[in-house]
């Protein structure tokens, strides 16, 4: 072994070689498209998929194509990337770490970057640019407002060059591994899925059928909700049981934060049953006071009517005095409803079979007030919403246990996958 001098790289074989990316790939963007010009790129006939970084998953590295656009073959306007290339993302929060390996002729986007091989193995430079070194160089050398890395640099980073049969080899071996261990994560993930569909058959059954399986039922009069509890009754509007109107928040938050201001909710904030304390931004006192009815106080309930549909807490004492953007609305309930009974409710899928009801059809993305206010709500005894919040509370953290014990499985085999990837391109590891 020897000391390539390129930090990220380290040691690799006497007789590898180290090269700049220029000599061995192309590298070009892509074109954008306009807002208003999009609805003329939905024909599928004759047409190659328009990638975007939104269609890269971030987890299996894989094309989505449900929600696409396409350029037909003869729209000499816009670039291509041929099969056996790589596209990456090389600005904003994607930057990096969303990528893929194209298997045809694909149009794209102009924060995606081609890397078209030249002189070296199509797989060998897609399994690089996924070394975790590598992209810990790439993040090093990001700069501008929205983070992005030029071409000119990417061009000039130093990659590990070995003969062209051993970057055949390494890449058979890498493919075949990495499906091996994609496999297992897949596996993983589709035991979250059902899990969190499980979970979600609790909380429905729990809010709606009660936790006494004994007790008669009688029909509620609402499809989507079914039977309930003979001594339980139907609220026509959830607007009944609150203390003042359901409200949205702010509307536009302020570049950049403000330190000293207030802290304000938005809906990647909101999660299922709970409120993610990381990142969250700010607007200035002033801004807040503008808006005093979304102020909150410990005992809300948040709930996303854009953005992430299905976000819904309540709020801790903690975050008493923070506020909430446009796309989170207030609930503050009367002493008629517990708070984390309709948090429930809100997160089942009687609260779901509602929405897409609704707003089926609707050119409308997300969930308006009047909906939100009008949605018709199951009404247990007081008692009885707090003895089934507590059920859940305890029955949802065990399978949010589950669910955790399997994300750090799948965790752990990500990493795996990295460090097989860094060790086999810089050949620290051999194939036999």
């Amino acid at each position: 072994m020897k000391d390539s001098g390129i930090e990220w790289i380290g040691e690799i074989p006497d007789d590898w070689f180290t090269i700049r990316c220029k000599y061995i790939a192309e590298t070009y963007t892509g074109n954008s498209i306009k807002d208003d010009e999009k609805c003329d790129f939905e024909d599928s006939t004759d047409a190659l998929p328009y990638i975007s970084t939104k269609n890269i998953n971030s987890i299996t590295y894989l094309i989505d194509k449900s929600d696409i656009l396409y350029i037909k073959q003869d729209d000499l306007r816009f670039v291509r990337a041929s099969k056996g290339d790589t596209l990456m993302c090389i600005e904003g929060g994607s930057a990096g770490k969303k990528k893929t390996y194209l298997h045809e002729c694909v149009c794209f986007v102009n924060k995606l970057c081609c890397f078209h091989p030249v002189s070296i193995n199509s797989k060998f430079l897609y399994y690089i640019l996924h070394s975790p070194h590598y992209e810990s160089e790439f993040d090093l050398n990001l700069s501008g407002l929205i983070g992005g890395v030029s071409r000119s640099k990417l061009n000039n980073f130093i990659l590990p060059f070995p003969s062209k049969d051993i970057q055949q080899r390494i890449a058979d071996f890498l493919d075949k591994k990495c499906a091996a261990v994609d496999r297992l994560m897949e596996n993983q993930r589709m035991q979250i899925e059902k899990l969190k569909e499980y979970k979600q058959s609790v909380i429905t059954e729990a809010v709606t059928k009660g936790i006494d399986k004994t007790v008669p039922l009688k029909s509620s009069g609402v499809e989507w909700i079914g039977d309930i509890p003979s001594k339980w009754f139907i609220g026509k509007k959830l607007a009944y049981y609150v203390a003042d109107s359901i409200s949205y928040g702010i509307v536009k938050l302020l570049e950049p934060d403000d330190k000293n201001g207030v802290k304000v909710l938005r809906c990647s904030d909101v999660l299922e049953g709970y409120i993610e304390k990381q990142n969250i931004r700010t607007v200035t006192q002033k801004v807040s006071k503008e808006y005093t009815r979304t102020i909150l106080k410990a005992g809300d309930i948040v709930v996303n009517v854009r953005g992430s549909l299905g976000g819904c807490a309540v709020v801790p004492i903690e975050m008493e005095g923070f506020n909430i953007a446009r796309e989170v609305a207030l609930i503050r309930l009367t002493s008629k409803l517990y708070n984390r009974f309709v948090m429930y409710y809100l997160l089942s899928n009687s609260f779901v079979n509602y929405r897409t009801r609704f707003l089926a059809g609707s050119v409308y993305i997300g969930l308006n007030i009047e909906l939100l206010s009008s949605m018709p709500i199951v009404i247990p005894p007081l008692s009885e919403q707090q003895q089934i919040a507590e059920y859940l509370d305890k029955k949802c953290a065990e399978i949010d246990g589950l669910i955790s014990i399997k994300q750090q499985k799948i965790e752990k085999l990500t990493e795996y996958k990295k460090s097989l990837i860094y060790e086999y391109v810089t050949g620290k590891k051999q194939v036999g």
